[in-house]
């Protein structure tokens, strides 16, 4: 092996000077007198091809680089440096929900106060009203009967409705909201109170530029409810009161037999 092109114990092989058909031999004073063909060993090899692709990435990096410098002189001048991480909120969508509430805060009233005419100022045409009964209204006379009705029949003197949103309604359509919640509602009877929680979802629409009631309905938990515990109380007061009956008579009963016997 000999030394060629600087590269130790490569092998080099030598070649006669080329010919071209028709030309002759070219001179030798304008091309090199052999033609050297080097053959690199196999680790010098893939020495050689890490360090062109070194060399690749080197450059791929550079141009990165370069293309990341020149990137803000091609963005607007006045964007902001840094977005808020929340984006306001649609003015329209706020204005409407500070109309929901403020619909909610005078159903409330309306009903408290028994203000049926009110109360109507805040209805839709076509209205529907189920409350926790399960009596459904779609007359505010009707309504003024049934409450009328509770107040001679059950005793029912007072009700206070206290309803609260899970979240703010959901604007379906541009004109129609739903919103759901829970209501722990204080029933004043003959001299006691009596509390209920219950859950309702209501619909309102947009009609002439406000926000009306359109649908309301609620429902209590058939399982677990301040009636059916006042049933099982009195329920549990009738057993223990038979029990001490039967006992009495039971007790009355084996003296008498024993004076007989006697």
């Amino acid at each position: 092996m000999e030394e060629a092109g600087g590269i130790v114990g490569s092998s080099v092989t030598t070649l006669p000077a080329a010919r071209s058909p028709g030309l002759g031999t070219l001179p030798m004073s304008r091309l090199a007198q052999r033609i050297t063909i080097i053959t690199i060993p196999g680790d010098r090899a893939m020495l050689c091809c890490r360090f062109f692709l070194f060399h690749c990435l080197f450059m791929l990096g550079l141009s990165a680089m370069s293309a990341a410098e020149s990137l803000p002189a091609n963005l607007p001048a006045n964007l902001p440096a840094n977005l808020p991480a929340n984006l306001p909120a649609n003015p329209q969508q706020e204005a409407d929900h500070q109309a929901l509430r403020a619909l909610r805060d005078e159903l409330i009233a309306a009903l408290n106060a028994t203000d049926y005419t009110r109360l109507g100022q805040c209805l839709a045409p076509g209205f529907s009203l189920t409350f926790a009964d399960q009596r459904r209204f779609t007359d505010l006379a009707a309504l003024a009967s049934y409450q009328k009705q509770l107040h001679d029949e059950v005793g029912i003197t007072k009700v206070v409705f206290a309803p609260v949103a899970d979240a703010p309604a959901t604007l379906i359509t541009p004109d129609t909201a739903v919103a759901t919640g829970t209501s722990t509602d204080q029933f004043a009877v003959k001299g006691s109170t009596l509390t209920i929680t219950s859950r309702w979802t209501a619909i309102l629409v947009r009609r002439d530029g406000g926000w009306k009631l359109s649908a309301f309905q609620a429902g209590v938990d058939l399982m677990d409810n301040p009636i059916l515990q006042t049933q099982r109380q009195g329920l549990i007061r009738v057993a223990l009161l038979g029990s001490l009956v039967c006992l009495a008579l039971g007790l009355l009963v084996g003296w008498w037999l024993g004076r007989r016997r006697a």
